[in-house]
């Protein structure tokens, strides 16, 4: 996975939760059991990369959002599908 991206989310995970600020957040990071994320914390972190990267992501996908490398991996996809339909 792209480092820069991975370095991008976890900034929004800080920005928007202020718990996180001494964790370590892995790849492997639960967002809700490990990050102690709540559904206002998520919806601003994906808030936050929609308009980082102007992308938009459909909120019937983030129950399939579990982990730090699960946002990752479906921010990339979008970004892939952007890029390619330019």
């Amino acid at each position: 996975m792209d480092s820069s991206l991975f370095e991008v989310i976890v900034g929004s995970i800080r920005a928007v939760s202020k718990r996180t600020q001494t964790m370590t957040i892995t790849p492997n990071s639960v967002l809700v059991d490990d990050l102690a994320l709540d559904s206002l914390d998520i919806v601003g972190v994906l808030m936050k990369l929609e308009d980082h990267y102007a992308l938009k992501i459909e909120l019937d996908d983030v129950g399939n959002l579990r982990t730090v490398s699960d946002l990752e991996a479906h921010v990339a996809k979008l970004l892939g599908e952007n890029s390619a339909a330019a």
